[in-house]
């Protein structure tokens, strides 16, 4: 039977470890996001159902995946730790002030970017967030020349300081890739490399493709794929009504990692930006580099 008062107790360390693990679907992920071992965190986890009594994720192969209790628990947890982070900024944190402009790919920007700046101007109240959406290869110039403090940049192959996000084929839900001689593809420009992981992965398969459809946003990526002319390489985490990706049975192989990193211009990294950069750090799993 759960402790009644188990709610009123819960430290935060253990929330923001829960809330890793539902967000990475990794034990492992989570584990090194909180410095902490995987088996340190898989015990938070555990004790925590026992106090609980229930059950909070179910294991598919290496996913961690949330039981409907475990996602009514997360939404109380964002907004204790919401709560939490806020009251600790506003009694202990220095207070910053100025401007900070961070450059991001568009798909990034629109599905990650938004929950963390609300958390961070909770926190930092008087530093304005600029935010550009481009693609890396555009936001490098202007990295370069100083007009971004610093900015999300995704690669083919990761290196010591990257950080890994999972793609995978999304596509129409009556679409059935095994109907295809040739298969449709909707994608980003020809330097993005989650075109360049994609198709690798369609040549190390032998599998025949076409380009019917680009855009340089998520949205002409995703309207396309809905429109059912189309599939294409997503982040794991983009689901869309109507669509589904591909599993084991659609044939299709599995498309390597992109590899994210926090980019800052040569010599240049004030107190906010440093602040904001540690933010978005510890929030999405990024690591720094110059």
């Amino acid at each position: 039977m759960a402790n009644q008062n188990i709610l009123g107790q819960l430290p935060p360390d253990i929330l923001r470890s829960f809330i890793l693990v539902a967000d990475t679907g990794s034990f492992t992920r989570a584990a090194k996001l909180v410095f902490r071992t995987q088996a340190a965190v898989s015990l938070q986890i555990k004790r925590l159902e026992e106090e609980l009594g229930i059950e909070l994720f179910i294991r598919e192969g290496r996913k961690a995946i949330l039981t409907p209790k475990g996602k009514i628990l997360y939404g109380y947890a964002r907004k204790i730790l919401d709560l939490y982070d806020e009251a600790v900024s506003a009694i202990v944190l220095p207070e910053l002030s100025g401007h900070v402009c961070i450059g991001a790919p568009d798909d990034y920007a629109t599905q990650h970017l938004p929950e963390a700046l609300k958390r961070f101007a909770m926190s930092h109240p008087m530093v304005q967030v600029e935010v550009l959406c481009d693609d890396t290869y555009k936001l490098d110039p202007l990295l370069n020349d100083q007009d971004l403090d610093l900015m999300i940049t995704t690669e083919s192959k990761g290196s010591e300081n990257s950080t890994p996000l999972d793609l995978v084929w999304i596509m129409a839900e009556q679409i059935n890739p095994a109907d295809y001689d040739v298969l449709p593809l909707a994608l980003y420009h020809q330097d993005c490399c989650y075109c360049h992981n994609a198709l690798q992965a369609l040549k190390l398969n032998s599998l025949k493709h076409r380009t019917v459809y680009r855009s340089p946003s998520l949205a002409g990526i995703i309207a396309a794929v809905k429109a059912g002319i189309a599939i294409a390489p997503v982040t794991k985490d983009t689901q869309v009504e109507g669509c589904r990706h591909a599993t084991p049975a659609d044939g299709l192989p599995e498309i390597s990692p992109v590899h994210l990193a926090l980019r800052f211009p040569p010599g240049r990294n004030s107190k906010v930006v440093a602040s904001f950069a540690e933010f978005i750090s510890a929030e999405m799993g990024l690591q720094a580099r110059k």
